[in-house]
């Protein structure tokens, strides 16, 4: 929805045309903030460059426009754009034929269903992650048994159906007859034990009920012909999706600081525009061993970052959200609580150094991210690292996924 202040009826048309003319610009950062994997968002694969603004406006720009409702005061405008997310899909299905798993050792008598219908509702426990959370819709979400075996993924289906229908069907309904056309009359009906990833997109079944469709060949034609759907909250479906308000000035401070970044020569310091604000990478902190006690030696290079940050923030409305990673040692839990305890000790120097502490929000992910091999000490300082994301206030608009 937006404010309008033309009158009716006269000026509608002035002002639909005009929305209109806006749509790719207003759209661009929604969608850009939608989740593709487990892991990535869209904004994150244009910024690695496996997609395209140009490609992705073409998607914008072959959705269909309603005709625009004003509202009975006048002043609000609604109007309505829908795109095909199988549109967007089409952009990474890059397969010609279909991978479908090969019959399992393990295999169990079973009996064939006409498709799979896999109930993710409600709060579930994070795979690696020592927390709960509610399932997320993605244009390509992964299937996993609880022995993190990979049951299904995009390139096991047809791509031709994967590019007409997407990967999977969501839904929020228990009405079957909603969704009979993708799963049939007789499905398999499955609860999700577990999530999986960053973005907690990807469902984990059992063992048992993997082997029910892995067990025979007609069952394994399912994930071939994609006929499976998941059931999610309905407000994960259904609710706004937000996106950075990058005002004007956005830019021209992220140039800055990034000029500052080789101006002062920070060692070991990346930045990054992304689909949450910037995106600030440090590697190869320093701490006391296997604690979150920073050594002397960082003192220097968390004064520069504090300063840079306090700049970049100075006088509006950010969150600061600072982000720990540890290296794969073999303890996940202690990785876990070790990663938090990290994020809270480079928060608290920040703060020590000028930014107010109520713009933090920590999170600590353990090893469970890991940005290069744990098998080399280089890969594993690699993945010992902190991300401070610089979020500016966000603005809802309806979700897109349907």
């Amino acid at each position: 929805m937006l404010r309008n202040g033309l009158s009716l009826p006269a000026e509608k048309n002035t002002a639909v045309n005009r929305i209109h003319t806006r749509i790719p610009t207003l759209l661009k950062d929604p969608l850009l903030s939608l989740y593709v994997d487990s892991r990535y968002r869209l904004g994150d694969l244009v910024l690695d460059e496996r997609v395209t603004l140009e490609e992705l406006t073409g998607v914008i720009g072959a959705g269909r426009t309603g005709s625009g409702v004003f509202d009975t005061t006048g002043q609000i405008l609604r109007l309505d754009h829908k795109l095909s997310l199988n549109s967007v899909g089409a952009l990474f299905i890059k397969h010609r034929e279909p991978s479908p798993p090969s019959s399992p050792i393990d295999r169990v008598a079973t009996r064939a269903y006409t498709g799979i219908l896999i109930d993710a509702r409600g709060v579930l426990p994070v795979h690696g992650e020592y927390t709960g959370g509610r399932a997320s819709p993605c244009i390509f979400p992964r299937i996993w048994d609880d022995t993190m075996e990979l049951f299904y993924e995009r390139s096991m289906m047809n791509p031709q159906k994967a590019l007409a229908s997407g990967v999977v069907r969501y839904s929020y309904s228990d009405d079957e007859d909603e969704y009979i056309d993708r799963i049939g009359q007789d499905p398999l009906r499955v609860t999700a034990r577990e999530l999986y990833g960053k973005n907690r997109t990807d469902p984990v079944i059992a063992r048992a009920d993997a082997l029910k469709v892995l067990s025979s060949p007609e069952n394994r034609a399912l994930l071939e012909a994609g006929r499976i759907v998941i059931l999610l909250d309905k407000d994960e479906i259904a609710h706004g999706v937000s996106f950075p308000e990058k005002e004007d000035g956005y830019y021209e401070r992220f140039g800055k600081l990034k000029e500052y970044i080789v101006d002062q020569k920070i060692p070991d310091l990346t930045a990054r525009d992304g689909p949450r604000g910037v995106e600030v990478l440090i590697q190869n902190l320093n701490f006391l061993a296997d604690t979150a006690n920073l050594l002397p030696q960082e003192n220097v290079r968390l004064t520069l970052i504090a300063e840079m940050v306090r700049q970049f923030i100075a006088d509006r409305d950010y969150t600061v959200r600072v982000e720990g990673h540890s290296a794969q040692v073999g303890r996940p839990e202690g990785e876990m609580e070790l990663s938090v305890e990290r994020a809270r000790a480079i928060a608290d120097a920040l703060a020590e150094r000028g930014i107010p502490r109520e713009v933090f929000v920590l999170q600590g992910y353990g090893s469970t991210l890991p940005v290069a091999e744990n098998t080399t000490e280089e890969g594993r300082a690699k993945n010992r690292r902190v991300e401070i994301i610089v979020m500016p206030r966000t603005t809802y608009i309806q979700r897109m996924w349907e």
